[in-house]
């Protein structure tokens, strides 16, 4: 799922990651944690518009009887450790 993240931002000078992916225990939901150098809030809301595309992408190459329902999320850990750094 990051290849295709990146592939869908590649005309982006923005580096994006996904940091974590979190699958509920059932693997219905899947939470996906991104972090980005720019605008991280505006990269989410374009990946939750588009994330049938990417829920499309993972049922084709995931052998899973569900496909899970993705949830784009920012990642909370960078402003984590700049909290720590600066306190």
């Amino acid at each position: 799922l990051g290849i295709e993240i990146l592939e869908y931002f590649s005309n982006d000078n923005n580096l994006i990651t996904v940091s974590n992916v979190s699958v509920s225990t059932d693997f219905r939901k899947a939470k996906v944690y991104i972090s980005s150098l720019i605008n991280t809030t505006e990269v989410v809301e374009l990946l939750n518009k588009n994330k049938a595309h990417f829920q499309n992408i993972l049922g084709n190459k995931v052998p899973l009887k569900f496909t899970p329902v993705i949830e784009f999320v920012t990642d909370p850990s960078p402003d984590y450790i700049d909290k720590m750094i600066n306190n």
